[in-house]
């Protein structure tokens, strides 16, 4: 049986920039100005790079290789000339386009296959093999258009006997959330279908689905974290493959940005805005690494004395907090930049933020226990005997239509609810009032 290794990668979004980040005065100080504005092409050389250390037999891209209509030719033309070097190193290339690939003229209507390049038709599903792997069969098809609904991996071919089967599909399994709906498939679909491997695309964190024997399906992530919602270390998927079984199933990194969403409890310790400044940046230190650029969203939280100020800062025209704080924050082993500051902070003299969860949890406490009850319960019955007291006299009649019982059923529950159901809700009314106070 033969063995093989291939990468399987998916959601390069080439051509696309990293969302809200602003590039100050300040970003002066960092010499990585260039990589943070074609992260996604750099990314792209990282993973060119891994596939020939590892002296791969093939790539696996599973779509949107391009972040829709190109601005310019110039992200066509790195992508191709990167397919040229693995064709160099003896490398394939299986391509299938993506939703986003769809919208771009360059994807759809330049032809960049040849005997090392393999991108699958929109027609239809194919068939593809290469040449030294007899047994290695990949099956796959691209979009035509953006918006995709129909379940294409329903029409794949059967698995080919003997051979190691890998299908290729940019598809949204089991209706994850926060991605549209295109080709929808399910896991359990996908496992049973026979193919030992799925190379899938779309969804832009590492997911394994499956990992047993029945089939591997995974989602590799996106080569770039571009915004704060994609945050963490993102790459490709090395597949070591040995007598028609996966033997490991590893992701590697090829980001050259990395994106942090740090939350800054501001404690009683911190009284300047030095300290602050300083606290901040040994958070930065402990949560970054010196391996890559980073990007940080930073949220100040807690009661503090610098809330006023911080909130003054952070609407001076002339006082960049976020520039401050990248200005402050550099160290020499890593390059950071700021993409905001976000002020949750509270105002240590407003009384209702005074009250935390725990003072708040020990005061339910005490309204939960049987002598809070009983009073509350006299303190009802005495409200109720007031109440009966200035009802009009000829009202008190029980022949009074509106006091006659009701046949009502739901009428009849709430008439003959006990005076300890009407205690647990004033309970339940007085904790939830505390609670919006508190927030």
């Amino acid at each position: 049986m033969t063995s093989f290794t291939f990468l399987h990668c998916a959601d390069l979004h080439l051509g696309s920039s990293l969302k809200r980040l602003k590039l100050r005065a300040s970003s002066a100080v960092n010499q990585n100005v260039e990589t943070v504005k074609y992260a996604t092409r750099q990314a792209f050389s990282n993973l060119i790079d891994k596939a020939i250390a590892n002296r791969v037999d093939f790539i696996v891209m599973a779509g949107d290789i391009f972040d829709g209509q190109l601005k310019d030719m110039s992200t066509g033309l790195f992508f191709a000339n990167k397919l040229a070097t693995l064709k160099e190193h003896g490398i394939h290339t299986f391509i299938v386009w993506g939703n986003h690939d769809a919208e771009c003229q360059f994807a759809t209507h330049i032809s960049l296959e040849d005997e090392y390049v393999h991108v699958f038709a929109s027609e239809g599903p194919q068939s593809l093999r290469i040449d030294g792997l007899p047994d290695v069969v990949l099956h796959g098809q691209s979009y035509e258009i953006k918006e995709v609904s129909e379940n294409l991996a329903s029409a794949y071919p059967k698995p080919v006997d003997g051979a190691f089967n890998i299908g290729v599909l940019h598809t949204n399994v089991g209706d994850s959330t926060g991605h549209a709906n295109y080709a929808p498939s399910s896991v359990s679909q996908l496992k049973n279908f026979g193919y030992q491997y799925w190379a899938l695309g779309h969804v832009h964190s590492y997911k394994q689905l499956s990992d047993n024997e029945l089939a591997y399906i995974v989602y590799p992530g996106n080569l770039q974290g571009r915004h704060i919602r994609e945050t963490g270390s993102k790459g490709a998927v090395l597949v070591e493959v040995q007598d028609n079984r996966v033997q490991s199933c590893v992701p590697i990194a090829c980001n050259c940005v990395e994106w942090h969403d740090i939350h800054f409890e501001i404690g009683d310790d911190i009284q300047s805005m030095d300290d602050l400044m300083d606290g901040l940046k040994q958070r930065v230190i402990e949560t970054v690494g010196p391996d890559t650029c980073h990007v940080v969203r930073v949220t100040l939280c807690g009661r503090t004395s610098l809330h006023g100020e911080l909130h003054s800062q952070k609407n001076l025209a002339d006082e960049d907090l976020e520039e401050v704080l990248e200005l402050k924050i550099q160290t020499s082993k890593s390059t950071v930049f700021v993409e905001s500051v976000v002020l949750a902070t509270e105002d240590p003299s407003n009384l209702s933020a005074a009250i935390n969860e725990s003072e708040l949890a020990d005061f339910f406490k005490v309204l939960e226990s049987d002598d809070a009850k009983t009073e509350i319960e006299e303190s009802l019955r005495k409200t109720f005997q007031k109440l009966k007291g200035n009802i009009p006299s000829e009202l008190k009649s029980p022949d009074h239509p509106e006091l006659r019982p009701s046949q009502d059923p739901e009428l009849r529950f709430l008439l003959d609810a006990e005076l300890s159901s009407l205690t647990s809700g004033s309970i339940e009314l007085l904790k939830n009032m505390l609670a919006e106070e508190a927030n």
